[in-house]
């Protein structure tokens, strides 16, 4: 089923959600290889993710994706982070 909240986005959040996938993928060292390996998809799918022509549909998948790049999906979907307990905008 796909996430309502994954399937409105607009396109700016897509290319947000993208640069962020991107920066920590970078932040692990990893190549676009290694990241759709750790996801079970397509390099192509994973380049789409982080261009922002598309964004993961489903939750399990966001899900795969934020333990593979050990970021939350707060982080990963609205830029939050975790500073001294307190939830900040990157």
């Amino acid at each position: 089923m796909i996430h309502e909240s994954l399937k409105r986005r607009d396109v700016a959040d897509a290319k947000a959600i993208g640069l962020r996938i991107r920066a920590a993928r970078k932040n692990r060292k990893w190549c676009i290889r290694d990241l759709a390996e750790a996801v079970g998809r397509a390099e192509q799918t994973v380049a789409c993710w982080e261009c922002g022509a598309r964004v993961p549909t489903t939750w399990s998948m966001m899900i795969r994706l934020c333990y593979a790049l050990r970021r939350t999906p707060e982080h990963l979907l609205m830029g939050w982070t975790r500073n001294d307990g307190k939830r900040r905008w990157e």
